[in-house]
């Protein structure tokens, strides 16, 4: 499981219209915050596979139809493979269409999307143009202030877009992680430009207090003031 962090923007410096454009903009029919409305995947991305089979798939194609073995003699040096007593390029590709008849379809396809796309699936894609993995997660909306869930980093580029988008209104954007004390972040945007940011050092006074004032707890350890370390 991913370290999950809490993101929080609060809107202000404008009329109650303009700040209900963009809590409109963000919302979905299923969530508060969608960031398919700031960037779009594409719809023939959405459903698509992410893991062992499209990899090997990928280097399957990749190894028959266009002659690059670059991912074919790196998964040879994988563990599996040698426990198999794989040792060739050839051996290696038979072994893949015996477990998946067809991989070089699924390979095609693959390679397709990637040309139209620049991504293949939709976990390369969510990386790529939202810098984190997952849509938001657990949005929810207290008056004028949104909060939602991202894996393992927070997203202001996609919040420094919506800003450029509506450039009446000032957004603070701010994330913490749950590892508390770490990776964490306060910034102010006005019309697409950052106009504060604030980045403390991690695990120091200055990063644990935005921490608890994101997140709302703290854990119990002593802070040693002089080293700004844990005790």
């Amino acid at each position: 499981m991913p370290n999950w962090i809490t993101n929080r923007v609060t809107l202000h410096g404008a009329d109650q219209k303009e700040i209900n454009e963009v809590i409109d903009f963000l919302r979905s029919r299923d969530s508060e915050v969608d960031f398919n409305n700031i960037i779009p995947m594409p719809i023939e991305l959405r459903n698509t596979e992410a893991g062992s089979r499209a990899d090997d798939a990928w280097a399957y194609y990749h190894a028959r139809e266009l002659g690059n073995f670059a991912k074919i003699d790196k998964m040879l040096r994988y563990a599996w493979v040698k426990r198999e007593g794989i040792k060739t390029r050839g051996e290696l590709l038979d072994h893949l269409l015996g477990e998946m008849p067809d991989i070089y379809q699924y390979g095609k396809e693959l390679h397709r999307l990637d040309a139209l796309y620049g991504c293949h699936d939709w976990y390369e894609w969510s990386l790529e143009y939202w810098g984190v993995k997952w849509n938001a997660c657990d949005a929810r909306r207290e008056g004028n202030i949104l909060i939602y869930e991202t894996p393992w980093d927070g997203v202001p580029y996609l919040m420094l877009m919506v800003s450029e988008k509506f450039p009446e209104v000032t957004m603070d954007y701010e994330f913490a992680d749950e590892n508390f004390g770490y990776n964490t972040a306060r910034y102010t945007f006005v019309g697409g430009e950052v106009v504060a940011e604030y980045e403390p050092t991690d695990n120091t006074i200055e990063s644990r207090q935005l921490s608890k004032s994101i997140l709302g707890w703290e854990p119990g350890e002593e802070f040693d003031d002089e080293t700004d370390e844990v005790a």
